[in-house]
């Protein structure tokens, strides 16, 4: 859960959640993250990567993320815990 201690890793998260699959580029233009520089926004994405909130899909020389549904299933089972 520590990756998502950031607001701007849980803006990305939710934004991938209602657009879908994006490219760094993609989420780079969009409101939510405008203030982010390209690599300040793949250096969020490699820590959502690596906890495995988000999935890559490799299409050279693009990358595109989306969101992984079972993480998040997850956190609100634990969230409606507490």
């Amino acid at each position: 859960m520590r990756a998502l201690a950031s607001p701007c890793r849980v803006a990305i998260v939710k934004h991938l959640g209602e657009k879908g699959e994006m490219t760094v580029k993609d989420i780079c233009q969009c409101s939510v993250v405008n203030e982010l520089s390209q690599s300040a926004v793949s250096q969020h994405l490699r820590t959502l990567l690596d906890c495995g909130i988000i999935s890559r899909r490799l299409e050279h020389p693009k990358s595109f993320y989306s969101v992984q549904d079972w993480p998040l299933d997850r956190a609100k089972q634990l969230f409606t815990k507490l």
